[in-house]
């Protein structure tokens, strides 16, 4: 049974103020939309906006990092089926069902054909705008993601998420120079846009800077984060991984190790993610407990 005309307009404002939570990109936030959404699918289960958005909650969640990934995934999966059989264009479906191909399946060609529809439907969404050329980046596609990139509409293409892509693409296709220069360019003109610069480091190490490197981690993973401002992805942890790797590179093994120890502690009343111990073991060439964290 569809619930009445009334319900269902108390159940969009539910999904407006989910939207409103999800942009802030904070722990809280994203608890709070996905609050909200399942409020709405307590009105109406069969609600797109309210499955969609709770699929791609868990998704901005497990991207983020702000829980185990695999149990948020497989949830978002079911919400974004059932999102799609009720409205084939559902923008946030699409997009969180491209997401578990890629992460859950590496499946990076059916990704890449869903974040296309999900761009197809909505040429403004930046997270399919971003989606698109990431997969290519991801796939080693480097020329591929730039020239999509550059075929973007201007407004869209001038996003910092965007030119940071289309910078790292640069870095990662070898021209290590370019990128760098690309990623601090990026970094100068947004400052505190943790993305960039966490990329930039990585560009420090692969051009062999290493001391720039470490400032650039630390700098990111001592940040002042504020989300209800700044309205981006909480890069600190990931700045908190690299770090460790390159202090285990450079020989800094007894401020390595306590970080780790730190985090550890951390852990036992919080959610820390395994990516920060895998890269540390992989910095000090302790891979197979590196795959054990990958797992």
């Amino acid at each position: 049974e569809r619930p009445p005309s009334y319900m269902s307009a108390i159940a969009e404002q539910y999904c407006a103020a989910a939207l409103e939570f999800q942009r802030l990109a904070s722990p809280a936030g994203m608890m709070a939309a996905l609050h909200m959404y399942e409020r709405a699918l307590t009105i109406n289960k069969f609600d797109a906006e309210a499955l969609g958005g709770a699929a791609l909650t868990r998704i901005l969640m497990a991207d983020f990092q702000y829980d185990r990934p695999r149990e948020l995934l497989e949830a978002a999966r079911n919400h974004a089926e059932a999102a799609l059989l009720q409205r084939p264009d559902c923008v946030d479906a699409l997009l969180a069902l491209s997401k578990i191909r890629l992460d859950y399946f590496w499946d990076f060609r059916g990704a890449l054909s869903l974040a296309h529809r999900a761009l197809a439907i909505d040429s403004t969404n930046r997270v399919a705008a971003f989606m698109c050329p990431w997969i290519l980046v991801l796939s080693s596609r480097f020329a591929e993601a730039i020239d999509f990139i550059d075929g973007l509409p201007p407004a869209v293409a001038s996003l910092n998420v965007i030119v940071t892509c289309r910078a790292t693409a640069t870095l990662f296709s070898g021209e290590y120079d370019r990128g760098r220069a690309q990623l601090e360019a990026a970094s100068n003109r947004w400052p505190e846009y943790w993305f960039s610069r966490t990329f930039l480091g990585l560009a420090f190490l692969l051009t062999g800077q290493l001391k720039d490197a470490l400032e650039m981690f630390d700098e990111v993973r001592h940040s002042a984060f504020d989300p209800l401002v700044d309205r981006q992805v909480n890069a600190r942890y990931f700045a908190e991984g690299y770090a460790l790797y390159a202090r285990f590179r450079c020989g800094d093994v007894k401020a390595a190790q306590a970080g780790l120890e730190r985090l550890a502690r951390l852990g036992e009343s919080q959610y820390v993610p395994a990516t920060i111990f895998a890269l540390a073991e992989i910095g000090r060439s302790n891979y197979e407990e590196a795959r054990r964290f990958i797992r």
